[in-house]
């Protein structure tokens, strides 16, 4: 069984990272950022949720000249949207029934 509360976590901390940052004048959002995005992203998948592949990737993790490591801002908050929306698709009701055979 799942546990709620690390079900909880993760999503309060997404939602904590999605309200907490505003698109940066760069394009490129500090690699911590995306650290905690993996994160989230683990307890999820630790709790049966196939979200994986929505995780940052290494290669998306990008040096940069004049700060450390960075990823594109467009990457990071359209994953950390589908994470978020892919509870609205686990846990809601879609509005509308498939037609029904009989009398």
């Amino acid at each position: 069984m799942a546990d709620q509360d690390r079900i909880k976590k993760a999503y309060i901390r997404l939602y904590g990272l999605k309200e907490g940052l505003t698109p940066p004048k760069g394009g490129y959002i500090d690699k911590a950022q995306a650290l905690d995005l993996n994160r989230a992203i683990d307890e999820l998948v630790a709790e049966g949720f196939d979200v994986d592949d929505l995780r940052i990737q290494d290669d998306e993790i990008e040096a940069m000249a004049f700060s450390g490591p960075a990823v594109r801002w467009d990457t990071f908050i359209s994953r950390l949207n589908a994470v978020l929306a892919y509870f609205i698709f686990a846990y809601a009701k879609i509005g509308f029934e498939a037609p029904r055979k009989g009398p």
